[in-house]
């Protein structure tokens, strides 16, 4: 497309027919969905049809992949309500069943703030082809506002949690630290009778 444009791919006038708007826009395009149909069709066409266990078995092998310092059934027993956290995982539909409304969540949030940024946002912009003074300020405000709030909720949500979860461990800690001391306050206890006023 830049070679249609005056000048064509000529040294003095490339950079310029090749930054234009068309031109770059197709080379974008170009690059996203080729890359993009390219591994889509390498991926059916050199791997077997798999039956469901092997499909479970593949994404079994995505779940080997664990920190041995902080094993991911450790982090999470509290979530899926295990009382004994072993080395046993969990089914993936265990994992399906306990994270469902999470999983509607992030599903419901990608489909809506999709079409708010891809179509509705953009869209709004074509109803006024060029904006006077005030549309540029109302614009301009509109976008700084949500700009300033976008920052807020991604630096204080972070920490607010850290805080809360910190508190929460802190709280644990002290409670199992009682329930230890009481077990050896009894045990003590237990060492002071004797045979005798234990059988009594």
């Amino acid at each position: 497309f830049a070679s249609t444009y005056e000048g064509g791919l000529s040294a003095s006038t490339f950079i310029d027919n090749t930054g234009r708007d068309f031109p770059m826009l197709t080379g974008n395009l170009v690059s996203i969905c080729v890359g993009g149909l390219l591994c889509g069709f390498v991926t059916l066409f050199t791997r077997k049809s798999m039956n469901k266990e092997e499909v479970e078995e593949e994404w079994e092998k995505t779940r080997d992949i664990d920190n041995p310092l902080s094993p991911w059934i450790l982090s999470f027993t509290e979530d899926l309500n295990i009382e004994n956290a072993t080395n046993d995982r969990p089914s993936q539909d265990t994992i399906n069943e306990k994270f469902r409304t999470a999983k509607i969540t992030a599903y419901t949030a990608t489909l809506f703030f999709t079409l708010l940024y891809v179509f509705i946002w953009p869209g709004s912009m074509l109803s006024v082809h060029i904006l006077d003074l005030s549309g540029f300020d109302v614009w301009t405000v509109i976008s700084r506002c949500w700009a300033f709030i976008a920052a807020i909720f991604i630096i204080t949500v972070p920490l607010v949690q850290e805080i809360f979860a910190i508190l929460q461990q802190v709280k644990k800690n002290k409670s199992n630290e009682n329930i230890k001391q009481t077990g050896i306050n009894i045990g003590k206890q237990n060492e002071n009778f004797t045979s005798d006023e234990v059988e009594l």
